[in-house]
């Protein structure tokens, strides 16, 4: 048994990969510069010097990306 989803649910439940700039003091798990995975409808996406930027709650990042 199994499961077959076509290819464009599979894209849309694929997770997004970030680095994060910054975080706040109540932020104790991530840190800067960490790279994290998040679904593609998190967060707040703005736009600063032409630069588009998303910001994320703690609670919207799915894991830390490990590179060993």
């Amino acid at each position: 048994g199994g499961l077959f989803l076509p290819e464009e649910a599979q894209e849309a439940q694929r997770p997004y990969i970030g680095t994060v700039l910054e975080t706040g003091a109540e932020v104790k798990d991530v840190n800067r510069s960490d790279r994290v995975f998040f679904s593609k409808f998190a967060g707040l996406e703005i736009e600063l010097d032409k630069v588009s930027h998303l910001i994320l709650e703690d609670t919207d990042i799915l894991g830390l990306f490990v590179n060993e």
